[in-house]
């Protein structure tokens, strides 16, 4: 893992340093991306002000998310509105056969409306099975027709047995602002299914590292963010859910994590989108958070938002790196 600033298609991005003196002895670090990638079927349609769809064909946007992930190369990548998998998978393991992945497609997913379509979009949880052992892959609904799910799975390291196994989820939580009470229902589903499923482990799971990444369609102040970040998860779990984001910033999110000026259906004007609404939580209790990559300046994007032939989604990644401890070392040392 690099920490170096870098500069992929003329754009750059600032690295926080939350904290540089962990005791490498005491910990393994991963990092982790979080990524909602615009699926396939959505940028076919006219729906960008500035970004008509023979800007965005597929065979770029897809070398242009992997380029991103070489370039951060993270241990997890939770990805959403995923319609193109295999053709992912298929270009970051055109060199080495290190990446393997979970999907969980919607059931009713808007792309499969939409004319000449590649199939369903989903999340996803792609990971360096050089590094991580998938012990645990699961789908946990967040309604009762069980139409959309988040995805989990649990991981260990492959090259030691000392640090605990982590859980990882990804999920997507229903879109449009009308929407803020059924998020809120997805979110308490969410909760109740990991709170019936990580018990089920054993007692040695209770400081087990959790990690819940996802495009939520929620900014800061609504209720469902406020959910993850509740004590029931302390109570039944013995572990607390912080967003990484908002703990390198004095509590506040960062100005965006999507920035799109669309054509609107029922209104002449464009409707303009700059907020966030994309996560990585994580149990603070027992991971411990060491440095992020902020999301670049307004400017640095320019006029046109997201995407565009630089931006192959109209979200942009967030990527973090964590220490987990070693077993029988539950509090992390710093030098």
């Amino acid at each position: 893992m690099t920490n170096e600033n870098p500069a992929f298609n003329g754009y750059e991005r600032d690295y926080r340093t939350l904290s540089p003196n962990v005791d490498n002895r005491t910990v393994a670090k991963l990092r982790f991306m979080q990524w909602n990638i615009l699926a396939h079927a959505f940028a076919t349609v006219d729906q960008y002000i500035h970004c008509p769809p023979k800007l965005l064909p597929l065979e770029n946007r897809c070398e242009q998310i992997a380029a991103e992930i070489f370039l951060f190369d993270p241990d997890v990548i939770c990805l959403q509105e995923v319609d193109f998998l295999s053709r992912l998978l298929n270009r970051l393991n055109a060199n080495s056969d290190k990446y393997a992945a979970a999907f969980s497609p919607k059931v009713q997913s808007p792309c499969l409306k939409i004319e000449d379509n590649i199939g369903p979009d989903g999340a996803a949880i792609i990971y360096r099975s050089d590094r991580l052992m998938a012990l645990k892959t699961m789908e946990l609904p967040l309604d009762n027709s069980h139409e959309r799910s988040a995805l989990l799975c649990k991981f260990q390291l492959t090259s030691s047995t000392n640090v605990p196994p982590f859980y990882v989820v990804s999920v997507h939580l229903k879109a449009k602002i009308s929407f803020v009470e059924t998020r809120l229902e997805q979110g308490k589903f969410l909760r109740d299914g990991l709170v019936k499923l990580l018990p089920e482990h054993g007692d040695s799971d209770q400081c087990s590292p959790l990690f819940v990444c996802g495009d939520f369609n929620a900014q800061p102040h609504e209720p469902v963010i406020e959910l993850m970040q509740q004590n029931v998860f302390s109570k039944t779990l013995g572990c607390n859910l912080t967003s990484a984001y908002a703990m390198a910033n004095n509590g506040k999110e960062p100005d965006y994590t999507t920035w799109k000026i669309r054509h609107s259906s029922d209104q002449e004007q464009p409707v303009e989108l700059f907020h966030t609404i994309d996560y990585i939580f994580y149990s603070r209790d027992s991971v411990h958070l060491c440095g992020l990559w902020w999301p670049p300046l307004r400017e640095t994007i320019g006029p046109t938002a997201l995407p565009s032939p630089v931006f192959p989604s109209d979200h942009m990644n967030l990527v973090a790196d964590f220490a987990l401890p070693v077993l029988g070392d539950t509090k992390m040392k710093s030098v």
